[in-house]
């Protein structure tokens, strides 16, 4: 993915373009990781500002075996989603550099919680085993701002 990014920046700069957007699975552009993620192989080349994104409450079309695919209810147990909807918001982003130290919204945003990590994959332990579709990180570790979602609707499948 590394090596895609570096290509296409190269071809846009080709073109008189300084930056280009990338949109990637939550652990593959986390700027933290225990594996050479794409930020880490990018981040000494390139200036890079992260975007994550989370749930309170998903419904996931997610593959089951044999071509069949389940709608799932997930919760990532992240607080800050979790305030995001019990303050109304359907929808919402918060830039962490802009939060004021000694804030409780900058407590939480820079504590270990909960984040949902879902993929493109379905198991029976997602049902018993939570923290095997949940990641526990600081937000601010992983990202520079975020985007919460209240209720996610899973992706319709058209054949």
């Amino acid at each position: 993915m590394a090596e895609n990014v570096s290509w296409i920046l190269q071809k846009e700069q080709q073109r008189g373009n300084d930056c280009i957007f990338i949109s990637g699975h939550k652990e593959h552009v986390a700027k933290w990781g225990s594996y050479d993620s794409m930020w880490k192989l990018l981040s000494n080349q390139y200036r890079y500002y992260v975007i994550g994104t989370n749930f309170h409450k998903t419904r996931c079309n997610l593959p089951e075996g044999n071509h069949e695919r389940t709608i799932q209810t997930f919760y990532s147990h992240d607080l800050l989603a979790k305030t995001e909807k019990l303050a109304g918001f359907k929808m919402c982003w918060i830039d962490f550099s802009s939060l004021e130290e000694g804030t409780e919204i900058k407590r939480h945003a820079d504590a270990y919680t909960y984040m949902g990590t879902l993929g493109e994959s379905y198991s029976i332990m997602n049902r018993f085993l939570p923290p095997s579709y949940r990641m526990f990180q600081p937000p601010t570790t992983l990202y520079d701002s975020m985007i919460y979602v209240s209720n996610a609707s899973p992706t319709k499948i058209i054949e």
